[in-house]
């Protein structure tokens, strides 16, 4: 074998990544004056060769120049599967892999196959439920719905910390839900986040399209930019001051809304529990209210 072959290969492979023969000596040890020797005919020792393989990102065969030998990066393989599909399916696409991969990946492998739905609603109890898929493991939670006209995956690893350390404090939580319950709070939210992001109204106009009182209509809106995603600017016209308000920042109410609905959801799904403790979701100075 030509002993130089291997010299060669840990150059291509370094000027590949950008490396200086700097960088790959302190990485793996040893020093500059080495890597120049191997990529000028020499040959690193061969101890050496697993750790400069995983330096340079290839396998031990690649240094020997046999074919395959590379690694494949995952991140840029799914980036470059996702790219392959039509921009209007990548949504989901992804999903799909999300579930595939939480579900198979999580799960015991002798489950039974568990493949995409059609419709993710079904008729139970005289209403209909959608159909959800809840994952718990020692890792967090996987939440989602697999089917075809409703596909949606929601991956939540536990933090060091515990969720509750990112939980909103109780009571910001009770100002938005009874909020939201009062009639019109909803409908205006749903109708800022139905047009484009750029789109600011007056109260005025709220009013005629929602069918409520103007000044209804102005308490309201005052109301969801104290503690939502609802955005008020004040305009200097010819007639004076004017208040117009939008949701410029409108992604959020879509996951907020169906997860809701599947945590509404009394019955229906699937649900597999990897031996996952429930996690205390009390923060210690709650303690004392529940205990009254």
């Amino acid at each position: 074998m030509d002993i130089s072959l291997i010299g060669n290969q840990i150059q291509k492979f370094r000027k590949a990544l950008g490396l200086t023969q700097r960088e790959l000596g302190a990485a793996i040890g040893v020093s500059t004056q080495a890597v120049s020797q191997w990529e000028n005919g020499g040959a690193p020792d061969v101890s050496l060769l697993p750790a400069i393989a995983d330096k340079l990102g290839v396998t031990v065969d690649a240094l020997f120049g046999r074919e395959g030998g590379e690694v494949r990066d995952i991140n840029a393989l799914v980036v470059a599967w996702l790219r392959s599909k039509p921009e209007n399916e990548r949504h989901s696409e992804m999903a799909k892999l999300v579930w595939r991969m939480s579900v198979y990946g999580l799960h015991p492998m002798d489950m039974p196959e568990l493949g995409y739905m059609k419709n993710c609603e079904v008729e139970i109890c005289g209403g209909r439920q959608i159909m959800k898929s809840l994952i718990a493991t020692d890792g967090g939670y996987m939440l989602g719905v697999a089917a075809e006209d409703l596909s949606l995956m929601g991956i939540f690893p536990e933090p060091e910390e515990g969720y509750v350390r990112f939980f909103a404090d109780n009571e910001e939580y009770r100002q938005l839900f009874a909020l939201l319950a009062e009639p019109g709070a909803l409908e205006i939210l749903l109708y800022l986040c139905s047009h484009p992001e750029s789109s600011f109204y007056t109260a005025s106009s709220l009013s005629k399209s929602l069918d409520l009182p103007e000044d209804r209509i102005r308490e309201l809106l005052e109301r969801l930019s104290g503690i939502c995603e609802v955005t008020k600017i004040n305009l200097n016209v010819d007639e004076g001051e004017m208040c117009v308000w939008g949701a410029p920042n409108q992604g959020g109410i879509v996951p907020f809304l169906l997860y809701a609905r599947l945590f509404a959801n009394k019955v229906g799904g699937y649900f597999v529990n990897l031996g996952r403790p429930r996690p205390c979701l009390m923060r210690r100075e709650d303690w004392k209210h529940e205990k009254k």
